[in-house]
């Protein structure tokens, strides 16, 4: 089936998203745009069917009173499920112009009611329940996606939650360029018609663009997305903070990059990164990245995050099985979820004290260079460990990620 799909494959490329992402809109730009035929409205079923809501939504969506009627009517007959969120769709007509014929495009309006529990282990705003129902849900094309929230504060939880039900990246080319065009516009209606902060918003833009890079990373397969094009990605980063800095008025060189890569780590005293790494055919690394907000230096003291960037995880000597093995570009995760977090962190201007991100890069392969059950290697904090499972490779890694940022 996989040799099958080649001939469908997009152009083997990552791409990225700058902070100017079109595909993306929240509050007042949303609010601007042209309203999509496709229209999905989200909230707590007790949001969805008030009344003096139902106002705000009808100017939102252009409805007639009559439209909106069926549209609470639809909000009132659903019931909230305790542990997942609940959908129901309609289809309005164009309203009919002075000659009787109808102008426009029918609308697809979707409700979403999200699940009346909240556990200790999730926000208020239920955003596990929204990302999985939305992603089920959305419909083709662009979308509109109004949030009636039951608080202004629940507005950065909602809209993470919402990007997340859009991926951003796939190899088959139908699919792709499906993804590519479609726009995502979100409009928040909190209670008594309070106004979200510009300031939040900016930050949920940042954060929110950071995610959908995130996710862009780990879907990527290690054919394309290796140790060196990791790095790239990392530079990528810089790059677009550097620029940012400098919009906001900051020196560009308060953001920095250094990579430590290859036969540099072992001389350096990496010995467990690259003894992982080593006997793939892009080489590990260690990437290192570093914010100064203004007023601080290196002498404070400073916020350090340490991510796993195994690119592919096959357990080396300790080989996994067919079934443990697929998903495993996967690995990468922690790596990528820290270089979206201080993308999003700096770029919105959140550190108030200098900010760190050590990428632990490497791919656990097979190889005449592979480390072997029975080696001893010497990390950079100056103990040896000897190996018996080189599928245990992400505390090695890690170990000389923690000691260097200690």
């Amino acid at each position: 089936r996989a040799i099958g799909h080649v001939r469908y494959l997009a152009t083997m490329e990552i791409g990225s998203f700058d902070a100017a992402d079109a595909s993306l809109k929240f509050g007042a730009a949303a609010e601007e745009a042209a309203l999509n035929t496709n229209v999905v409205v989200v909230g707590s079923l007790e949001r969805l069917r008030d009344a003096k809501d139902c106002h705000k939504l009808q100017r939102v969506l252009e409805a007639s009173p009559d439209k909106m009627q069926l549209i609470t009517s639809v909000a009132r007959a659903m019931s909230a499920k305790k542990d997942g969120a609940s959908a129901r769709e309609l289809y309005l007509l164009p309203e009919p112009v002075e000659t009787d014929e109808r102008s426009g495009s029918v609308r697809r309006v979707c409700l979403i009611a999200l699940p009346s529990a909240c556990s200790r282990h999730n926000s208020p705003a239920r955003p596990h329940a929204l990302t999985s129902c939305l992603k089920g849900n959305a419909g083709p094309g662009s979308l509109t996606v109004v949030a009636m929230l039951d608080d202004p504060s629940l507005a950065f939880a909602t809209g993470c939650a919402i990007v997340r039900a859009f991926p951003t990246w796939v190899a088959q080319s139908s699919t792709a360029a499906k993804m590519q065009s479609k726009k995502i516009n979100v409009i928040f209606d909190a209670p008594d018609n309070e106004a979200i902060p510009e300031a939040e918003i900016a930050v949920l833009s940042w954060a929110a663009r950071a995610i959908r890079f995130t996710a862009r990373l780990v879907d990527v397969p290690c054919n394309i997305l290796n140790t060196t094009e990791f790095v790239n990605q990392a530079r990528v980063v810089h790059a677009l903070l550097q620029s940012t800095l400098q919009a906001r008025g900051e020196e560009a060189n308060a953001v920095s990059l250094e990579v430590i890569t290859g036969e540099d780590l072992a001389a350096q005293g990496f010995g467990g990164l690259y003894g992982v790494g080593k006997a793939a055919a892009h080489p590990p690394a260690l990437a290192i990245l570093k914010y100064y907000p203004p007023g601080t230096s290196a002498a404070d003291q400073a916020t350090i995050m340490v991510g796993k960037g195994i690119v592919y995880d096959t357990g080396g000597l300790s080989l996994k099985g067919k079934t443990g093995m697929p998903g495993m570009k996967k690995d990468m995760g922690g790596a990528g979820g820290l270089l979206g977090t201080f993308r999003a962190a700096v770029g919105a201007g959140v550190p108030k004290k200098p900010l760190y991100c050590l990428l632990c890069l490497a791919e656990n392969a097979i190889g005449p260079l592979a480390t072997r059950p029975d080696d001893v290697h010497t990390f950079y904090s100056g103990l040896t460990v000897e190996i018996n499972n080189t599928d245990a490779e992400g505390r090695l890694v890690l170990s000389d990620g923690l000691a260097f940022a200690a």
